[in-house]
């Protein structure tokens, strides 16, 4: 909330349930305690409601997770190799794998990049990754 035309908004409380006029009155008041609290002083100006912030809980259903399927190639996952700039150690030839296709048990050295639709993996040189068999959503298709 904050006084009409002024930049600077103060957070109140918005209990739940209805609101008439003496809902509405005890609110303005808590704004303009709050706004004298944090600025010394008060207005007669008008008060707006600039902005709403809700939090809401729910319950669901944890996700059925598949296992990944191990004893595949890992070789099989390599989509080929490019030069990667790795900072201080430098430019490297790392190999690029496709995410989607390494088995469970898949156990890479760096440098390497590990790619897929929704991120990138980076394994430094000197670094290693171990693929553990969990986990998939069960509607996820693996090739």
């Amino acid at each position: 909330m904050r006084y009409e035309g002024q930049e600077h908004t103060i957070s109140v409380h918005l209990p739940a349930g209805d609101f008439g006029a003496a809902e509405i009155s005890e609110l303005i008041g808590r704004f303009k305690d709050a706004y004298e609290r944090e600025y010394t002083y008060r207005l007669d100006n008008a008060v707006e409601i600039v902005s709403y912030n809700l939090i809401a809980y729910a319950a669901i259903d944890r996700p059925e997770l598949a296992k990944l399927p191990g004893g595949g190639n890992t070789a099989d996952a390599v989509k080929g190799r490019r030069t990667v700039d790795f900072d201080e150690q430098g430019l490297r030839e790392a190999t690029i794998y496709d995410r989607e296709k390494l088995p469970a048990g898949a156990d890479l050295s760096g440098p390497a990049v590990i790619e897929e639709v929704g991120s990138t993996t980076v394994v430094f040189p000197g670094q290693s990754v171990l693929t553990d068999e969990c986990c998939l959503p069960r509607n996820t298709r693996r090739p």
